[in-house]
């Protein structure tokens, strides 16, 4: 949970401990918040991953970036449009004695190196044959496209020339002077349908945000302590889970529209479809799970419900399956 800074004011020590936040806590900023979480998902292993997306509040943090990197993760964040490159790494002069004057104490790009240009400035000159057009993914009102360029330069970071960086430039098709900058530490290896991929994975996460506010409440709170606020968000994150889990295991069947004549128990079916689609097909529940009812009915009305009229109060009620998470 992130907290203002102001709240580790003295004249804020009354509703500290009204809240019953713990005394070992200090202020933390958001992207330092987020390495924490990374570190503490690679240390448990239990979600395989291998790519961190962020918007540029933690793409500008070097921070941030350096420590994804030391995890041997790749990552693809955005940054600001003046974030400053060098086209070719620049001479550095350690520190010692001059020529005149006092002595060196740290080291610095020579005199005689080209400065580093923003990436702003960088793109403008691009031609047309650098940019290429890409279907990110699927939408709901058609594919999203937009056109895309790639160049490996070297990041400046405290003055000095970082690592040297794939840098991602992306413009809509309908407003080509609007450009998103990206930068990441993928391999050279790495093909630009990654790249690609890598920078539309930020809306499905948005999307289950905005899911599970609506869905499940996750915004919806009125805690006043440390724990009621983590109690409520393991709470909504679980049943966003369960429902998550829900919709893949009853979902329509694959080929239920399907106008050939094979049947989805048919091999020949199952020789057609995609391994994904196989796995959920056999994904099926267990035969000793048994079937149970959420009642949206008062109580006192299911107690008082007769045999003849209990078909009417089922009708209001959600039947769903019994799954383990």
């Amino acid at each position: 949970m992130y907290l203002p800074q102001s709240w580790f004011e003295k004249e804020n020590q009354s509703r500290w401990r009204a809240s019953e936040i713990p005394n070992e806590v200090v202020f933390r900023t958001e992207p330092e918040l987020a390495l924490d979480m990374i570190r503490a998902l690679t240390r448990r292993a239990v979600v395989p991953y291998q790519w961190v997306t962020a918007d540029e509040h933690f793409g500008q943090n070097p921070a941030f970036v350096q420590g994804i990197s030391a995890l041997g993760k790749w990552y693809l964040v955005e940054v600001p449009a003046d974030t400053r490159f060098w086209s070719r790494r620049p001479a550095i002069e350690l520190p010692g004695q001059g020529l005149l004057g006092r002595p060196r104490l740290y080291p610095r790009v020579v005199r005689s190196a080209p400065a580093a240009r923003e990436i702003r400035e960088i793109s403008q000159p691009l031609p047309s044959s650098a940019w290429r057009r890409y279907t990110i993914r699927e939408g709901g009102r058609g594919p999203l496209v937009a056109e895309f360029a790639f160049r490996r330069l070297v990041i400046v970071q405290d003055k000095l020339p970082g690592e040297r960086v794939w840098v991602i430039l992306r413009r809509g098709l309908s407003s080509p002077e609007t450009v998103k900058y990206y930068i990441s530490n993928a391999p050279v290896s790495c093909s630009p349908a990654q790249f690609v991929w890598a920078s539309g994975m930020r809306w499905p996460i948005e999307t289950a945000l905005e899911e599970a506010k609506g869905e499940v409440g996750m915004d919806h709170y009125e805690t006043r302590t440390w724990r009621g606020w983590h109690h409520h968000m393991a709470q909504t994150f679980a049943a966003h889970l369960f429902l998550m889990r829900l919709r893949l295991l009853l979902k329509k069947k694959f080929g239920a529209h399907d106008r050939s004549s094979a049947r989805p128990h048919c091999p020949s079916y199952r020789g057609r479809m995609p391994a994904t689609w196989r796995h959920h097909l056999n994904d099926s529940l267990s035969p000793t799970e048994k079937l149970c009812r959420l009642l949206f009915s008062p109580q006192a009305d299911a107690q008082k419900a007769s045999p003849s009229n209990l078909k009417t109060l089922i009708a209001r009620n959600l039947v769903v399956m019994k799954v383990s998470l």
